[in-house]
């Protein structure tokens, strides 16, 4: 019985798909862990600390960037509402990104004082950046889920561990210091982009880029 088990199990579209995902997160892992000494032999512990906060301060930016409307994606009744509820997100995450880079310019020092954060004045202009790229790829990968795009999901992690590591090594040995680890942390995250976009549009089709506010505006409130 067990035998029989396991073998349905494993011949189910569940364990295919979870294989897929847990192996790309396997191989991303593997790579991160074969560079991080070669990295952190490149850039110095102040290097290291600046990027760090950088990120830190990106990963509580991007829970507020879209309001989390994306997550609503997977659970929208129709691929018109998807539609739309990706627009909403787009436009949310754009209004925050630009709200974000204008902060930064009118107030920076001020900012970057009440946050303790002064080691990122030269980079915070990557922050608006940062968040706008990677809130794309949170938005694309929920209509991903959506679709079980499975393979495009772990193809996109891949790329975004290779880009992230080779971005990060190449432009360390290139001397570019804190900016490196940035631009590399950012290219990570925008690897991905045009595989899912490509698809998304494939689907969608001319529809796409028909915004309806009248239904965006319905959505938000919903």
């Amino acid at each position: 019985m067990i035998q029989k088990i396991f073998h349905k199990l494993f011949r189910s579209d569940f364990a295919k798909n979870s294989a897929y995902l847990t192996s790309g997160t396997a191989i991303i892992q593997g790579l991160t862990v074969l560079c991080a000494p070669i990295i952190t032999r490149i850039y110095s512990p102040g290097e290291m600390g600046i990027f760090t906060l950088y990120a830190s301060f990106l990963s509580i930016l991007l829970i507020v960037g879209t309001l989390k409307y994306e997550l609503a994606i997977p659970i929208a009744k129709d691929n018109k509402e998807v539609k739309n509820v990706i627009w909403l997100a787009f436009i949310t995450l754009t209004f925050f990104s630009a709200l974000l880079y204008l902060l930064s310019f009118l107030f920076k020092d001020y900012l970057l004082e009440i946050l303790n954060a002064r080691q990122l004045k030269p980079y915070i202009y990557l922050l608006s950046i940062g968040l706008w790229i990677a809130g794309i790829y949170n938005i694309l990968l929920q209509w991903a889920l959506r679709n079980q795009a499975f393979k495009i999901i772990t193809n996109t992690k891949i790329r975004q561990g290779i880009g992230l590591n080779g971005g990060q090594l190449g432009l360390g040995l290139l001397n570019f210091g804190p900016f490196g680890l940035i631009i590399g942390y950012i290219i990570g995250k925008s690897a991905g982009i045009f595989t899912i976009g490509k698809r998304l549009l494939q689907e969608q089709k001319q529809d796409f880029f028909q915004i309806e506010w009248q239904n965006i505006s319905r959505l938000a409130k919903r």
